[in-house]
């Protein structure tokens, strides 16, 4: 079983999205972490958190500089990366 996603290309879209956490991964983490699931409004507050809360911003941005440190790794196997982005992008 692999965890890789791949970045579908929009040529409608300016920027691409990179990656992202979607609420059932967040539910996730708070069940996991503080033993309950969040309500709509705690959900909600999350992706303001990211703004507002230093330690959250340097976290995602820690975690930015660590997947750009992977994607220049040459010694990686990027070969079905690559060759589904070259494919999508024609």
């Amino acid at each position: 079983m692999t965890n890789s996603k791949f970045i579908n290309i929009d040529p409608t879209e300016i920027h691409r999205l990179i990656a992202f956490v979607n609420e059932e991964r967040m539910q996730e983490i708070a069940l996991e972490r503080f033993g309950r699931r969040l309500s709509d409004v705690e959900l909600n507050r999350t992706a303001q958190a990211f703004w507002d809360d230093e330690g959250a911003w340097l976290s995602l941005e820690e975690a930015c500089v660590q997947a750009v440190d992977y994607a220049l790794d040459q010694g990686a196997d990027w070969q079905e990366t690559d060759g589904h982005f070259l494919k999508q992008a024609g």
